[in-house]
């Protein structure tokens, strides 16, 4: 988990960090030898400003994630409806025409669950694409075995 480089911040902090790194160096390797000037610190304004980093930070991550629980209960919620709305358009036709015309509905709105995800994402890319081909093709061959399983009844 360390070392994943996709979706983390990592790659775009690691710069900042390095030049950070390299002026800290720097300032301990320097102290008193230019101008033989020495800044006396005393740890008290150190101590006081990292206790307003923790509160800030520790507000931030809780906000941070009550958003992410938010946006994984919505996500759920609208699984559930889909299936839901599947399953009530598979019982529903009676007639072949009709059970063809679910089907469409059906992969509609698979394809809608889909492009929601890339959209909110981001990544509507073709790599993407072809990987929700292989799931609408899996789809397409559950959907044509309780096609088959209604034409037996």
């Amino acid at each position: 988990m360390l070392f994943v480089w996709h979706g983390s911040v990592l790659p775009r902090l690691l710069p900042r960090l390095t030049l950070l790194f390299v002026l800290s160096i720097a300032v301990v390797f320097f102290h008193g030898k230019i101008l033989s000037f020495k800044v006396p610190l005393n740890p008290t304004p150190l101590t006081l400003f990292g206790f307003v980093l923790a509160l800030f930070l520790g507000f931030r991550n809780n906000v941070s994630y009550d958003r992410f629980w938010e946006a994984r209960k919505l996500w759920g919620s609208l699984l559930n409806c889909t299936r839901s709305l599947a399953r009530q358009v598979l019982t529903l036709p009676r007639t072949s025409s009709e059970k063809s015309e679910s089907t469409s509905f059906i992969y509609l709105l698979i394809s809608c669950t889909y492009s929601l995800k890339h959209q909110l994402r981001g990544q509507m890319q073709k790599t993407t694409l072809k990987k929700d081909s292989a799931v609408l093709s899996s789809a397409s061959s559950m959907l044509h075995t309780i096609n088959q399983s209604w034409s037996l009844n």
